[in-house]
C-alpha cells in the first residue's frame, strides 16, 4: 500500500495554527530557549529562530498530537541544533 502524501496546511491556516502556538506557548518558549543560551543577545536570535522553524513546520502539522508539543518538539530541534553549531566553533 503506498503512503499518501502528508496533508499541507493553507497558508492562511498555518498562520492561524502559528498565532495559536505563539500566545499560548511563547513565554514557555522564551524560558525553554534561556535554558540552550545564556547570552542574552544570542537567545533573542534563537527565539527567533525557533519562531521561523515553528511557522515553518506548521504546514504539515496534521494534529496527530498537540500544538504545544509540536512546538516543543520544534523549540528542542532548533535549540539541539544550536548547542551543535557552538560547539563546533
Amino acid at each position: 500500500m503506498p503512503e499518501r502524501a502528508a496533508p499541507r496546511n493553507t497558508d492562511a491556516e498555518r498562520d492561524a495554527l502559528y498565532r495559536r502556538a505563539s500566545e499560548a506557548h511563547g513565554r514557555e518558549l522564551a524560558r525553554f530557549v534561556a535554558g540552550y543560551e545564556r547570552d542574552a543577545a544570542r537567545r533573542k536570535e534563537l527565539l527567533q529562530e525557533v519562531h521561523a522553524a515553528l511557522w515553518q513546520s506548521l504546514a504539515g502539522f496534521r494534529g496527530e498530537c498537540s500544538l504545544r508539543t509540536w512546538a516543543f518538539r520544534v523549540a528542542h530541534n532548533v535549540g539541539a541544533t544550536h548547542v551543535q553549531r557552538s560547539l563546533r566553533m
